[in-house]
């Protein structure tokens, strides 16, 4: 009888010290659950997304959207500028892709629900590369090109 209850009180001892080291576990990783979180939420809003993503593509629109609101004369000339320069050559590389999305979104933002022509030469300069740049279409593509043509003809009036 004395074996019985010894082994059942090495049992419980046993239980006890168990369940005491999983709810210091839990805790610990509770803990460095909550840092890793907090450290990722830091990084993203500092870093920037990687190219040819649909992150990348948000980021660049939510820069414009929030340029827009401080967007003055003389911004709103360079990016029509540069997309007049540059109309021909947008496929060529990230860069340039980039700057159409960005500056597009940019007119888009600064005259959005205003009538403006400016938000639909916008709009088209961000639609006619977005998905070039994600690799989802081709700068050859039937609605690339048809994109591309509009977007020559709304410079061209701008």
């Amino acid at each position: 009888m004395k074996k019985i209850l010894a082994i059942i009180l090495a049992g419980l001892m046993l239980f006890a010290c168990g369940c005491e080291k999983d709810s210091n576990d839990k805790e610990d990783l509770k803990e460095e659950t909550t840092s890793i979180n907090t450290l990722t939420k830091s990084e993203t809003t500092t870093s920037i997304p990687e190219a040819n993503t649909s992150e990348m593509v948000d980021y660049l629109a939510f820069k414009a959207k929030d340029d827009a609101t401080t967007a003055t004369d003389e911004d709103i000339n360079t990016a029509i500028k540069w997309l007049r320069t540059n109309v021909y050559n947008i496929f060529d590389n990230n860069e340039n892709m980039e700057n159409t999305m960005y500056y597009g979104e940019l007119l888009e933002y600064k005259y959005k629900d205003s009538e403006n022509e400016l938000e639909t030469l916008g709009f088209q300069a961000f639609k006619t590369v977005k998905y070039v740049y994600r690799g989802i279409e081709s700068p050859s593509d039937d609605v690339t090109k048809q994109n591309l043509n509009e977007l020559i003809e709304m410079l061209e009036m701008a």
